[in-house]
């Protein structure tokens, strides 16, 4: 579920997803590639627009042989993501598995150590447990030598997950680190393993992959290039903002919330109440001394609700 951006219309009041001019996969399809994508019912019927441009559609929790692992998806997410990637071996292919394991309610696996009791600790043993079918999904392909040569592999999350750290749970409620810092590992075929210090944005993700596989780049892809900071080891754009904007699902979460992260910095913005709080990230990683009350930061604080202004676009025509 890669998007080039997001974009959002209203709907009874409430911004919701709209569909991307181009999304990845719909480029992909173009350049002659076959895409599948693996997910849970319920983002297929509330998301329709992420379901842009693939070929096939598969729920693996609707499949009668899922019915064994109730509602841990893992194993059949691996299963079936091996068979479609064997149906589509000969040529060129793009597949998205989503593992949807590491959300709540969360669970103690048995097959992996064990991480405690709490919430907290039955989320590490949902992320491991998620984590332990990935690798072997990876596993298969590595065994398949002539695939894994010339495959690609992402491993990113949409999300993190807030364990009342400012008195929230789960996820999508927030623009904090909490919610905003997750994982992403590429594996290029040919490109060297290291370590990119310079912020990056998932909207990365399609940048990178349209410029390795030579699709087109026209038509609203945002997002920059991560062999860029990659063939300059690591070396990136430390003072380029990065955008996050969450909003309420239901009627019932009337909310839109904005930040923007530029060098030492990060601005939240409650759209709705007109809120700001300030934060100097490297002096205060987690985000917890709001600055936004010290005289000495007007300047920056404008600066930065600048930013945010000239990217509102991507709320449409929400007020």
């Amino acid at each position: 579920m890669i998007l080039n951006s997001l974009h959002y219309v209203p709907a009874k009041g409430t911004p919701r997803l709209a569909a991307s001019p181009l999304p990845l996969a719909e480029r992909l399809k173009e350049h002659g590639y076959r895409t599948a994508l693996l997910t849970t019912g319920w983002v297929a019927r509330t998301y329709p627009p992420l379901l842009q441009g693939y070929d096939q559609v598969i729920t693996p929790e609707a499949l009668p042989q899922a019915r064994q692992w109730s509602k841990r998806n893992s194993p059949i997410v691996t299963s079936q993501a091996i068979e479609v990637i064997e149906q589509l071996a000969e040529g060129p292919f793009f597949v998205t598995a989503f593992y949807h394991d590491p959300h709540y309610p969360y669970v103690r696996h048995p097959e992996v150590p064990d991480f405690g009791g709490s919430e907290l600790g039955r989320y590490d043993s949902d992320v491991a447990y998620a984590d332990r079918y990935a690798g072997m999904l990876l596993s298969h392909l590595r065994h398949r030598s002539s695939l894994w040569d010339r495959t690609m592999v992402i491993v990113t999350s949409d999300h993190g997950e807030e364990f009342g750290e400012r008195g929230g749970k789960h996820h999508a409620h927030t623009c904090y680190v909490e919610s905003t810092h997750v994982p992403l590992v590429v594996r290029i075929p040919g490109e060297r393993a290291r370590r990119i210090d310079a912020p990056v944005a998932l909207i990365d993700i399609a940048a990178t992959v349209v410029e390795i596989v030579g699709a087109r780049r026209d038509g609203g892809l945002q997002g920059h290039s991560l062999l860029v900071p990659a063939r300059r080891d690591g070396d990136g754009e430390s003072d380029r903002p990065i955008f996050c904007t969450i909003v309420g699902q239901f009627e019932q979460e009337r909310f839109v919330r904005r930040s923007v992260r530029v060098g030492d910095y990060a601005l939240m913005h409650d759209v709705r109440s007109g809120m700001v709080e300030l934060y100097d990230t490297r002096a205060d990683p987690q985000e917890r001394r709001d600055l936004a009350s010290a005289p000495a930061q007007g300047a920056r604080i404008d600066e930065l609700r600048g930013l945010l202004s000239l990217s509102r676009g991507t709320l449409g025509d929400w007020h």
